[in-house]
């Protein structure tokens, strides 16, 4: 037979109470001090204006700070008071501590001492502590009523009773925008019975709004609301921010975390592959004013997006009528893959190794030009009897200044072979002006379109040739049914179409935003070169033969 002794479970049961409430406010990120009382465990919080701390962790300028007993305290003999103050991770107060009493003749307590030094200012770049660290002890034995009552630090507000309806207090004005702890005191008889912090941001007049969420397709999707399964799709947190702020977000996907980072890393932004399984998928992102302190539980600003996964629609590329005659065809779907390419591999190089940048624009998203991609094996290679025409098409918007496309083909001395100044071929948007260059050495040749008015995205077309001694090349757009003059450059020497091609050019800003792209090449024979000394001898030996005839005649 089994026996229990009542007494040590008497003695068990708070005790494993307690353990569990320890553990509940460790993995919420709140630390606790605490003394047992008759009391047990307390629970308190505070409402920022209307909201609670567990649902807005943001005070800002003239907030309205109210604390609250969760539960009722009224039959708890040991409470004397609360004390409310902010600290920073670092441990240092960083406003006047706020002491709610029922009485106003205060506890005769032992004097605390004044601090060491001032207040710090707190900055946003200020490490959190490390992982384990000690808490600043309680201020423990508390100071006497005549102490509180004139000194710099506390703010008393007498009550009748300590419940959820304690009036409420503001920040002093002079509280730095930043992360801080706001740190909760039950005040005992002649102890701090009860400690609690909870992580917060102060923002003080500070801008910080997290607008809204949104969805980006690239433009094999542009009719199409719905999303095809596995397509890459750019999500954007828009967030409006005071410069004095760089926000931190935090990515999910259902429970898991997919990203996070500073928006000054443009973490606002992620691609995301949509799942095979069709169905409504929700995406979550959360943004706070800062990076919150480690180890610690905050509530920051949260949206949701609801994507509608469909396999009725389909992936279709905007030049896809025209594929058949490309050699190469990049979609820009997440990656710079060619689709011409037998295993799908065929990239286009960077040539700094940086990471792509992806764009969005109205309800897609592309590749931002601000780098230099080179097509791979982009030499167009023909003979002296073949003439090569090109063609590249690309689908983008115009955002600034700069080259869209580059050309550069060597060039050798008909005599024996030895290498020359390269030619150049440019296409580059200027002032209003889309303008076509043709340069060797000190010889140059150009042309322009103008653009004024044209916004959003368009078809470029840029087609050149090369001959025995020239080249000759123009640009259209499809949207202003326009194109540049014909630029003819001739020059003396021989070109074989050896070459590299490239997009874009390295700038702090993009010059468009490139959604497709594609390269038509081919050739032809040349007609036959004229050879003018045997036209010459041809003439000589007919005017020598006239007279002769004549003669015979």
């Amino acid at each position: 037979m089994y026996t229990i002794d009542m007494q040590a479970f008497k003695v068990s049961a708070p005790i494993l109470a307690l353990a569990g409430i320890m553990l509940f406010a460790a993995c919420n990120g709140e630390s606790l001090d605490f003394v047992l009382s008759t009391g047990g465990i307390y629970n308190v919080d505070a409402y920022i204006n209307e909201y609670s701390l567990n649902t807005c962790s943001i005070i800002r300028q003239n907030d309205s700070i109210s604390p609250y007993f969760v539960s009722s305290i009224s039959n708890d003999p040991d409470i004397q008071g609360l004390i409310v103050f902010l600290r920073t991770p670092e441990g240092t107060l960083a406003d006047k501590k706020t002491w709610y009493t029922i009485s106003e003749t205060m506890p005769e307590l032992a004097e605390q001492p004044p601090p060491a030094k001032e207040p710090a200012v707190f900055s946003p770049d200020s490490p959190p502590p490390a992982s384990g660290e000690a808490k600043p002890e309680t201020e423990s034995p508390l100071p006497r009523a005549n102490v509180i009552e004139n000194s710099s630090l506390y703010r008393i507000v007498t009550v009748k009773r300590l419940d959820r309806n304690l009036p409420p207090f503001t920040l002093s004005e002079s509280v730095e925008i930043g992360r801080y702890l706001m740190v909760f005191e039950i005040v005992g008889e002649k102890a701090i019975l009860y400690t609690i912090e909870k992580p917060v941001f102060v923002l003080g007049d500070a801008v910080f709004v997290f607008d809204a969420m949104q969805s980006y397709l690239p433009s094999s999707s542009l009719n199409s609301s719905l999303v095809p399964p596995g397509t890459n799709v750019l999500l954007e947190a828009e967030i409006a921010s005071d410069e004095r702020l760089d926000p931190y977000i935090v990515w999910y996907d259902g429970k898991r975390r997919m990203k996070e980072g500073l928006l000054s890393a443009k973490s606002n932004r992620l691609m995301w592959k949509a799942p095979e399984k069709t169905g409504f998928h929700t995406v979550k992102a959360v943004v706070y004013p800062f990076k919150p302190i480690e180890n610690t539980v905050i509530t920051g600003a949260a949206r949701e997006l609801s994507l509608p996964i469909s396999s009725k629609s389909k992936n279709i590329g905007y030049f896809a009528k025209q594929a058949n005659q490309f050699i190469h065809w990049y979609q820009f779907q997440n990656n710079l893959l060619d689709a011409k390419s037998p295993s799908g591999t065929n990239s286009l190089i960077l040539p700094d190794k940086q990471e792509p940048h992806w764009m969005p624009y109205n309800t897609i998203y592309g590749l931002a030009l601000e780098n230099r991609y080179i097509l791979p094996d982009a030499s167009f290679l023909f003979n002296a009897q073949e003439e090569g025409s090109a063609e590249i098409l690309l689908h983008a918007v115009p955002l600034g200044e700069g080259t869209i496309f580059t050309a550069e083909f060597k060039t050798f001395k008909k005599t024996d072979f030895t290498p020359e100044t390269p030619l150049i071929l440019k296409t580059a948007l200027k002032e209003q002006n889309l303008i076509i260059t043709a340069e060797l050495g000190d010889a140059s040749c150009q042309s322009s379109l103008d653009m004024t008015g044209i916004a959003g995205f368009i078809t470029l077309s840029i087609t050149f040739r090369l001959g025995r001694s020239e080249i000759a090349a123009a640009a259209a757009v499809a949207e202003t049914a326009g194109a540049t003059q014909e630029i003819v450059l001739k020059f003396d020497g021989i070109i074989t179409g050896e070459g590299t091609f490239q997009l874009g050019e390295t700038a702090s800003e993009p010059v468009a935003l490139l959604d497709e792209a594609g390269v038509a090449f081919t050739k032809k024979p040349l007609p036959p070169e004229p050879k003018p000394l045997e036209a010459e001898e041809t003439s000589h030996e007919r005017l020598a033969e006239t007279p002769h005839t004549a003669e015979t005649t």
